[in-house]
């Protein structure tokens, strides 16, 4: 693989975090959001002139940007009033480098009740990404807009066991878009007409690359692996695959390749944490480390706590137990992801991310007692007593399934229900199911018989946003991405809210055991800076 050495400059510092930063296709400009530290309801919106290096602040307030005009000369951006997201209104901003920016309101209309976080206009069409496509508030899908004729259409169809599609950006002559979907395990990259029409997969790739910019020396469309720190690009010549470069930068939030010898990018933000929750005492305590990110936190029996250090593909395992950090990578292996633990911490659940290998541990030695070869990414998986229900991506459909095992024989079931998205034990015999196109659903381990269950309208209400579920056999925890729901097991009438999430905190995972509730969540917000690498030059 080719290496590629690069020189970092720091072009933008401020005491604060800097996100979504966006190119237009021209690359001469970048606009970025700066949350200024301390003040998290106040949003600078800034464009810097990449040539001179100079910042132009274009608006302030609760806003957030959309997108660059397929010409670079207009900002789209959403300004809400402060705290209430059902006052916004879409703005454009031109003449950025001159006295007076200048600003107006859109014409076309934007909707409180969807999340517009993209809008591009190429010509007479504007492209806008928004969410709820089949009902499901993380499922974003894209859609043209006619400014002539006034005409709405939704041009993609993702999947839904994914997030669905995001602009990646836009080729000019002949007009055509470029968007990553998201599916379970694996992004794609398409190319299409700005209708929708003529289709075109791409590439595909197990990470998402959230930005991409066209270089047309070379006529090909590039974008950052983060992951494995390397360039990638697809040639529109050979409509292949190049060779990728290897390019080690920073830890990088956003990276937008402007060419094979340059990048720019936002150093992260982010931070995987962890905490327990105690039932009783309703008291939290976080498993905060120096340079780790805690993710998959398992509470486990005597207050000792699993949880991985991940970060991208690096993959490290530890045990907390009596306020010390012991290292269990050698044991677990770096390739295998715990998942949860039985109703009294003897066994754990682990999975193998490469060869879709299920595996019963014995949590004293971490040893393994069965596996089992499942078809497909796992997703979730969850035991109690001798019964294992585990939700997978199927390698050939992508649809989520879900499968019953049983730790005492070979045992396997897979169940009938339509696109499973969140599991939790109710008993030692059934599973509480989120399920797609139903209502919760109660499913029988042994009959592989499932009904619908009556659940309050506050379950149904927050139903679209569930992100994931726990139970420890007396009650039910469901999250959301900023909110945690209680309900007892025992009759599910009423739903109460049991923890509320700091604002910069996006959950992720839960498991539950007795008394304490293990939150795996996303941390963001940290102080960052923007940075431009391009390739060191040989000394004099």
């Amino acid at each position: 693989m080719p290496f590629l050495a690069l020189d970092a400059d720091t072009i933008s510092w401020h005491k604060g975090s800097y996100s979504h930063l966006l190119l237009p296709p021209d690359k001469s400009k970048l606009a970025y959001l700066l949350t200024p530290l301390k003040q998290n309801d106040i949003m600078n919106i800034y464009v810097m002139d990449l040539k001179t290096k100079k910042e132009f602040l274009v608006d302030s307030g609760d806003a957030y940007i959309q997108g660059w005009s397929d010409d670079g000369l207009r900002l789209f951006y959403v300004k809400c009033k402060p705290g209430d997201y059902s006052q916004c209104q879409q703005w454009q901003a031109s003449d950025f480098f001159s006295e007076t920016i200048k600003k107006s309101p859109l014409s076309y209309p934007y909707s409180s009740g969807d999340k517009l976080t993209q809008y591009t206009e190429v010509g007479d069409t504007a492209i806008f990404r928004r969410n709820h496509y089949r009902g499901l508030s993380q499922l974003f899908a894209l859609y043209a807009y006619d400014k002539k004729t006034a005409e709405e259409i939704r041009i993609t169809s993702p999947n839904i066991t994914g997030t669905g599609d995001y602009l990646l950006t836009t080729l000019s002559n002949p007009e055509r878009i470029i968007f990553e979907r998201h599916n379970t395990g694996q992004a794609e990259i398409y190319m299409a007409n700005l209708d929708g029409s003529s289709m075109k997969l791409l590439t595909t790739n197990n990470y998402r690359s959230w930005a991409a910019t066209y270089d047309e020396p070379s006529n090909s469309l590039i974008w950052y692996n983060r992951a494995n720190s390397t360039i990638e690009s697809f040639s529109f010549d050979s409509m292949t695959r190049a060779h990728a470069i290897k390019a080690p930068v920073k830890d990088a939030n956003y990276a937008y390749p402007l060419n094979k010898e340059s990048l720019l990018i936002s150093t992260d933000l982010h931070d995987l944490d962890a905490s327990v929750f105690d039932l009783k005492t309703h008291e939290m305590s976080y498993i905060a480390t120096a340079n780790k990110h805690e993710n998959s936190a398992v509470a486990l029996a005597n207050g000792d706590v699993y949880f991985a250090d991940t970060y991208y593909d690096k993959r490290e395992h530890w045990l907390k137990t009596n306020n010390q950090y012991i290292p269990i990578s050698d044991r677990v292996g770096t390739d295998n992801i715990i998942v949860s633990a039985n109703e009294n911490s003897t066994r754990l659940l682990s999975f193998n991310k490469h060869t879709h290998q299920l595996s019963l541990l014995d949590a004293t030695d971490f040893k393994t007692i069965k596996q089992w070869q499942i078809p497909g990414r796992i997703v979730l998986a969850k035991i109690r007593k001798n019964r294992i229900a585990v939700i997978y991506a199927d390698a050939t459909t992508l649809q989520n399934q879900l499968m019953l095992l049983n730790t005492d024989n070979t045992e396997t079931l897979i169940s009938t229900i339509d696109t499973p998205l969140a599991i939790a034990w109710r008993n030692d015999h059934q599973l509480i199911v989120h399920a797609k196109h139903t209502q919760f659903l109660e499913l029988d381990s042994q009959t592989n018989h499932y009904h619908e269950l009556p659940m309050p309208d506050k379950l149904t209400a927050i139903k679209p946003s569930i992100v994931t579920m726990a139970s420890n056999g007396q009650t039910l925890f469901i999250a959301t991405s900023a909110n945690i729901y209680s309900a007892a097991l025992e009759e599910l009438t009423e739903v109460n809210t049991l923890i509320k999430m700091k604002p910069s905190n996006y959950i992720l995972h839960l498991n539950a055991q007795n008394e304490k509730l293990a939150i795996s969540f996303v941390t963001a917000n940290n102080q960052n800076s923007i940075e431009l690498y391009t390739e060191k030059r040989p000394s004099s």
